[in-house]
């Protein structure tokens, strides 16, 4: 069962929100070597990846993109 990612994610290092980062020509989510989503934290300007099966889904017809962070 293929899973959206939700658009937002805490930190792991507890800095704050981080926002999934998604392939603007497709629109689908950005993956790591392994598969993990990867989201880019806001406050400390890093990335982090989260496995899919740590994610809380998020609805279809609430999912976002992120185009730009400038």
């Amino acid at each position: 069962m293929h899973t959206q990612p939700a658009t937002q994610h805490q930190c792991r290092h507890n800095h704050g929100i981080g926002m999934l980062l998604v392939d603007i020509d497709n629109g689908k989510p950005q993956l790591d070597s392994r598969g993990n989503w990867q989201y880019y934290c806001l406050q400390e300007h890093h990335l982090f990846t989260v496995r899919p099966n740590e994610v809380e889904a998020a609805p279809a017809e609430d999912a976002q993109k992120v185009i730009s962070l400038v």
